[in-house]
């Protein structure tokens, strides 16, 4: 297996024996901390929440490794990830009165658990759906919720937004652009267009007073 992080049977990282040493493809953690890891120029927020989250993670795949890998995957990365892009948003826009979830939130009326939602009266509900990888069926996903937040509650009621990991991949493009009408944002940790940018939509949306 072609792993940088592999050293015979340890892995550098988490400093444990490889617990998937017999497939033919790295795991998913080595994929989350290439990004987790890279360097993100002169983006401050994005770099605190890779640092913040980069910890957290590694931790939380050793206990997973520990467990026999019987556990759940999903959550190793993203659950941290959540976290911190939330406190990212929390910091940002704490001294406007805005009101950021600590986790997620149920929305009733569209069917989901929103990742987090940030909200001020007078402006609209913005729903940020967090993701440590960018698929075409993420992006339609979260499409679907835009698509029905807007036509139940109005277009102007309403503000959805990705944050992704990985990069957004040149051939997921056209895609984003084609539901640029109901998906306000794609926003990336680990390359352009930043979580910076996004917090400073957020500023400009919630800096509006009533």
């Amino acid at each position: 297996m072609n792993c940088k992080y592999l050293s015979g049977k340890t892995c550098t990282i988490l400093e444990m024996d490889c617990f998937i040493l017999e497939k033919t493809r790295k795991c998913a953690f080595a994929d989350h901390y290439e990004y987790l890891d890279a360097a993100s120029p002169s983006k401050t927020e994005s770099e605190r929440v890779k640092n913040e989250v980069k910890s957290q993670a590694i931790e939380r795949w050793k206990g997973f490794v520990k467990g026999g890998a019987k556990a759940g995957r999903k959550d190793m990365t993203g659950i941290p990830l959540e976290k911190e892009v939330r406190s990212a948003i929390g910091r940002v826009l704490e001294p406007l009165g805005v009101r950021v979830t600590a986790k997620g939130e149920k929305q009733p009326s569209l069917g989901m658990i929103a990742d987090c939602t940030v909200s001020k009266e007078g402006c609209p509900k913005s729903i940020i759906s967090i993701k440590t990888w960018l698929s075409p069926e993420a992006i339609r996903e979260t499409f679907a919720y835009a698509y029905l937040a807007k036509y139940l509650h109005g277009q102007l009621n309403y503000k959805v937004f990705m944050v992704t990991l990985s990069p957004i991949w040149p051939n997921l493009a056209g895609l984003i652009g084609a539901f640029k009408l109901y998906l306000d944002g794609v926003y990336s940790l680990s390359g352009e267009p930043y979580i910076d940018n996004l917090l400073e939509e957020l500023r400009r949306i919630y800096a509006q007073t009533i």
